[in-house]
């Protein structure tokens, strides 16, 4: 990419669930090596990424996946094998009151927008598209976890809802190489253009036009 869809006012980065169930190294023993590794990166180039925007004027909003305990998702339990009657158990990620739901490493500045979500959508279920319109976004930066995952399902809904989104793939991870790839191909042939680096999208944002302030 070349340049941004819009003036630095009229857009957003979006970050998807960098939370402790999703990076923290000690939630994360089941993953391979080279997952781990790949979401370090990819945590370590949202924080450059998000210092970038920040002194751009880009807006900065936060998504996280939350869990009700008294509120299961059915259809995700019987996918994944998992008893109902048992659920949550210790390994269940993101459940509201553990220390798996925190944000990880990298933490909203006061005024910041957090959307909580219970679903893989950002949009699905919350309040994300009237605050969006309401702040006058129109196109959106994602980055975060995981890119098969809640990214895929964010930018398919965001591009349905008529934003222009760019993935910023060196901002974003999955726990195994080819299925971040994968996710990669599906979302820039059909619903994302795509910023290869963090450190592109720095240089993108400091010579923008800003545009009229919000």
């Amino acid at each position: 990419m070349s340049d941004l869809p819009g003036d630095v006012s009229s857009g957003a980065l979006l970050l998807i669930d960098i939370q402790n169930s999703f990076a923290d190294p000690a939630h994360l023993e089941w993953a391979p090596p080279e997952g781990r590794a790949a979401v370090a990166a990819a945590v370590r180039n949202v924080g450059s990424l998000v210092d970038a925007t920040r002194n751009a004027g880009l807006k900065v909003m936060w998504v996280r996946l939350i869990q009700d305990p008294e509120h299961p998702w059915p259809a995700s339990l019987w996918l994944r094998g998992i008893d109902l009657e048992q659920w949550p158990s210790t390994a269940e990620p993101c459940v509201a009151g553990t220390s798996g739901a925190d944000f990880y490493a990298l933490h909203p500045d006061p005024g910041e927008t957090i959307v909580t979500k219970s679903r893989y959508s950002a949009f699905f279920g919350t309040s994300l598209d009237s605050v969006l319109t309401e702040l006058g976004v129109e196109w959106l930066l994602v980055a975060g976890l995981t890119t098969e995952c809640c990214i895929q399902t964010t930018i398919f809904d965001a591009v349905q809802l008529g934003y222009k989104v760019l993935l910023v793939e060196d901002a974003a991870a999955a726990y195994e190489s080819a299925v971040h790839d994968g996710a990669v191909t599906a979302l820039t042939m059909h619903a994302a253009g795509k910023i290869t680096t963090a450190t592109a999208v720095r240089e993108l944002t400091v010579h923008a036009d800003v545009g009229t302030p919000q």
